[in-house]
């Protein structure tokens, strides 16, 4: 079964336990560890939420240090989406593209490093993309994109460097070359990646606590 049929299922369990008045307003699947599926609903009602855990035979989960960890997981995966500049990376591809072409007929050694850096994207965009269960290796997954996007970006940066004179008005390739580096660097630091994470520890935790205050009981 895919993930998306499995998220639905999740869903149709939840919507059984609604409350008068409630609806789900988000199903988020995490696996913390040993292969524990956790599916964490989220219901609202009158601006209000609470929140229902279910495992992967969708029936309630009673363990809270594992929907302490599950909710630990999702946080930290939707962090490392921010950092790794996943949520821009489409964006930023078609930047890029519009330098490698301004780039292409009179610098090919800075048109071939915009392609890594486009290259770079990609690969971020494809690993972020979809729905996706909240994992150690997710995590892993995107900090390497991210990793690989930073070398390209450096590369490439010291690529155009090269081609800007001190005082000379730079061409409209080069423009074009640091109008996409402007973008990136409005986007994020993808070479931050570990340290944005690291950061995040103590946010997740505290999101955690409130998840589990608003758990229903089970």
């Amino acid at each position: 079964m895919s993930l998306e049929l499995e998220l639905e299922a999740a869903r149709d369990a939840a919507e059984s336990l609604a409350g008068d008045g409630e609806q789900v307003a988000a199903v988020m699947a995490s696996e913390p560890g040993l292969a524990a599926r956790v599916y964490l609903i989220a219901f609202e009602a009158d601006g209000e939420h609470s929140y229902l855990a279910l495992g992967a035979d969708l029936s309630p989960v009673h363990d809270r240090r594992l929907v302490r960890d599950a909710v630990v997981m999702l946080a930290l995966a939707e962090r490392a989406e921010e950092a790794s500049v996943a949520l821009q990376a489409e964006q930023l591809e078609q930047e890029f593209a519009t330098a490698e072409r301004a780039l292409r007929d009179a610098h090919p050694a800075e048109a071939a490093a915009a392609a890594d850096v486009r290259s770079a994207l990609q690969h971020l965009a494809e690993a972020a993309d979809g729905p996706r269960v909240a994992t150690p290796l997710y995590l892993d997954t995107i900090g390497a994109a991210s990793g690989r996007l930073a070398v390209a970006l450096v590369g490439f940066r010291d690529q155009v460097e090269l081609l800007t004179a001190p005082g000379a008005a730079p061409s409209g390739a080069v423009e074009a070359a640091w109008r996409a580096l402007g973008v990136a660097a409005g986007a994020g630091d993808p070479s931050q990646f570990s340290h944005s994470m690291t950061a995040t520890t103590a946010a997740a935790e505290a999101l955690a606590d409130d998840v589990l205050e608003r758990l229903r009981p089970v």
